[in-house]
């Protein structure tokens, strides 16, 4: 073994030799075809101002958001000219190896956003404080803007220029707040006249880090951790549905039922990505209430998943455990739902289920069906994933499915409610996975402010925006 260590060593200097020369001919040959030699050469200078082409996350995305960036400054040129680091200059980050592709050279205009040239160079004098809030601002971004700052300690506010502060992220948590003025904490209880706002945060869960995810959550939304009252969890359910396994005869399922803990099927493929993501989705979500919890904020929470493979997850074993949820279950008919909708319910509310029955369980009395005279059995009128007549059709039948019974709903913000008389300053309950917002009238109603967070935003609209395009005729 040592003798062939020896041996690669002593080539290692031909093989760069080689790789070097076959890089410098393939070079040759690509500058010789006929679609480079057709191509102008794009060259940028260290100090040029240039923007930034950001590739949406959807195609529809382009046509609502910017996609070229900037202004950025280029501090390093790759030696081949390919790559470039740059710097917004409005930030102290730089992206490093940015594709030379990707860059264009920004063009000065009227109004335009930080043009170099313009920004005033405030004096260093070689001292610094810590910035507790950025409290108000004047004049206009990139001339003469300053902003208002709170300081940690026995200090007086001051107004400074944007160019000697370092805090980023203050700045942009309060240019949210000004762009959406929230209520203040504790401005809705016992009587005040002030109403409480809603709003829908477009957010991928998945893409958050679950330390930072309500605390992201929250700067977005311009409030304090110590608002939330409670944090809410309809996550999704195609996975985890009791009628997975009956997709197995046409290979519509997601899981392997042959295994108690219910984990992704084994081979590549959609349904087995769309496992993982739900199951990452989830464990990201209880984690991120963990660290809350760890950080000591005294949050209602409560996760909801109709029954099936969930209950089966390893990481349902503990978590839930760990963050004190006790694990309920309901079915919806007993709330006057037309279908029964056994649901698992993990919460740390003090609440006990009653709805129509007076235990949350259809106990077939919930008043949703009969018994049948042919088999003595009772049936629901209205059923799931069984004879496509008695299921759900229709524009509404997606908000069908998905929706909360109200006196179920009810029962949990008088839970909150009780909660809040201690706790008077909570009067945010934030709801992810919202899509289509169930329980927002409701805690509007109870006066908690509600934030809706959810991939696609408010599904509400996009449906409502679906059903009137096709209705308009040509």
């Amino acid at each position: 073994m040592q003798d062939y260590i020896r041996k690669l060593k002593k080539l290692t200097p031909q093989v760069h030799a080689f790789a070097k020369k076959s890089h410098a001919r393939y070079e040759v040959r690509m500058e010789q075809t006929q679609r480079n030699q057709s191509r102008k050469l794009r060259t940028f200078q260290r100090g040029s101002l240039v923007k930034l082409y950001k590739k949406p996350l959807h195609k529809k995305h382009a046509k609502l958001s910017s996609t070229w960036q900037g202004p950025y400054i280029i501090v390093r040129m790759s030696e081949d000219g390919a790559n470039a680091d740059i710097k917004h200059v409005g930030e102290g980050t730089v992206l490093k190896q940015q594709m030379i592709n990707s860059i264009r050279m920004y063009v000065d205009r009227p109004n335009s956003a930080v043009p170099e040239r313009e920004r005033k160079k405030a004096a260093y004098t070689g001292k610094s404080w810590v910035v507790e809030k950025v409290v108000d601002d004047k004049g206009t971004h990139g001339v003469d803007k300053h902003f208002k700052i709170r300081w940690e300690g026995d200090f007086q506010d001051t107004w400074e220029p944007e160019d000697n502060l370092n805090c980023p992220k203050l700045v942009q948590a309060y240019m949210r707040s000004k762009a959406r003025k929230p209520a203040q904490a504790g401005a809705y209880y016992a009587g005040d006249t002030a109403s409480p706002w809603a709003m829908t945060i477009p957010l991928n869960l998945l893409a958050l880090d679950a330390s930072d995810m309500t605390a992201s959550i929250c700067r977005q939304a311009g409030i304090s951790m110590g608002c939330i009252a409670g944090k809410f969890g309809f996550v999704p359910c195609e996975t985890y549905s009791v009628a997975d396994m009956s997709n197995i005869t046409r290979g519509f399922h997601h899981r392997d039922h042959t295994i108690p803990s219910k984990p992704p099927r084994r081979d590549a493929g959609d349904k087995r990505d769309k496992a993982l993501a739900h199951d990452l989705l989830i464990s990201n979500i209880l984690t991120s209430w963990m660290c809350d919890a760890e950080a000591g904020y005294d949050h209602a929470m409560l996760l909801e998943n109709p029954v099936g493979s969930l209950q089966h997850r390893p990481f349902m074993r503990w978590l839930p455990t760990a963050l004190g949820l006790t694990q309920r279950r309901v079915d919806f008919c007993a709330y006057g739902h037309p279908f029964k909708k056994p649901t698992h319910i993990w919460c740390n509310l003090k609440w006990k289920p009653k709805g129509n029955t007076g235990d949350g369980r259809c106990g077939t009395v919930c008043g949703q069906g009969r018994v049948q005279e042919s088999t003595g059995k009772y049936k629901h009128y209205r059923g799931l994933a069984q004879e496509p007549i008695r299921g759900p059709r229709g524009p509404g039948a997606n908000k069908l499915l998905n929706s909360i019974p109200d006196k179920l709903t009810q029962e949990w913000m008088d839970s909150m409610v009780k909660r809040r008389i201690d706790q008077p300053d909570q009067n945010t309950i934030i709801d992810l996975c919202a899509g289509y917002q169930s329980i927002k009238q409701w805690a509007l109603d109870n006066g908690f402010n509600y934030i809706a967070v959810d991939i696609m935003g408010d599904r509400n609209i996009r449906r409502r925006q679906a059903a009137k395009s096709s209705t308009v005729q040509p």
